[in-house]
């Protein structure tokens, strides 16, 4: 789980959105910019990694812990469950 849903989907998400801000957000070089203001590519796995953080507590842990109650067969347990993921 941690190689795909951190890394691997972190990776490839860091690297799609950082071609883009590098390609399509940049100011266009008529304007005086230094050529050093790229974003890099561990400024934007970072970004992700900060943004996992959240997803990563409100699914995974809450659900270890909700897991007697997410695992009976009623319900208000699938409700709870599937909104832990409307949550994250």
């Amino acid at each position: 789980m941690v190689f795909r849903d951190f890394l691997f989907s972190g990776a490839l998400i860091a690297t799609c959105l950082w071609f883009l801000s590098n390609q399509l957000l940049r100011q266009p070089p008529s304007i005086t910019v230094d050529s050093s203001a790229r974003v890099e590519w561990a400024y934007a796995f970072d970004v992700h990694t900060n943004a996992f953080f959240p997803l990563y507590l409100a699914l995974y842990l809450a659900q270890l812990f909700l897991a007697p109650v997410i695992t009976k067969d009623n319900w208000v347990c699938l409700w709870v469950g599937n909104s832990l993921y409307l949550v994250a």
